[in-house]
């Protein structure tokens, strides 16, 4: 039942809504702009996945979730208070450094 105009009290507040409802690809390319190059690892097929469970959401809530999500790491950091040493990353990034060396040697010797 519509309400009157000469119904209403002098406390009644009326609040109005317009609702935007954004497609799919609409809230993929909103969230990669709050993105704003941040690197991830994510698929097309991943990106149709959370264009998929955004529906119903509006920019601002996009928004939220996206910035939220790019901390999420940083929070994760923060509550450690240890860490693992990561064995295979450190080898790896040896192996890169004394390859490299190995390379600009080389190349100064070929050079001379």
């Amino acid at each position: 039942m519509p309400i009157k105009s000469q119904e209403l009290h002098a406390s009644t507040i009326i609040i109005t809504y317009i609702i935007v409802f954004l497609y799919r690809e609409e809230r993929i390319k909103l969230m990669q702009m709050h993105l704003a190059g941040t690197p991830s690892e994510l698929s097309a097929k991943d990106w149709c996945i959370l264009g998929e469970q955004t529906k119903g959401l509006s920019s601002s809530d996009l928004s939220n979730c996206t910035v939220d999500a790019m901390f999420e790491p940083m929070r994760e950091l923060e509550a450690n208070t240890s860490w693992k040493l990561n064995l295979g990353i450190v080898n790896k990034g040896i192996q890169t450094l004394i390859s490299s060396i190995k390379e600009t040697h080389l190349a100064s010797f070929q050079t001379s």
